[in-house]
């Protein structure tokens, strides 16, 4: 039973990281287009928690489903 609760609670914070990232990234559009480090690094700021969110999302479906 606890491994139910812990799935649906990664499956949610997954989610809710890897589709809140993916639109606060089109969101902020301007900034991504930053010349130089700025941009560099705000790309690599949305690129590393839509991966964290992925890990989660997948982790979550993996624990509910085994």
């Amino acid at each position: 039973m606890n491994a139910n609760k812990y799935g649906v609670i990664s499956a949610v914070l997954g989610a809710i990281l890897f589709f809140g990232t993916y639109f606060l990234s089109f969101a902020n559009a301007a900034p991504i287009g930053a010349a130089g480090w700025a941009g560099v690094l705000l790309v690599l700021f949305y690129g590393g928690l839509l991966w964290l969110g992925l890990f989660f999302l997948l982790v979550g479906i993996l624990m509910l489903l085994l």
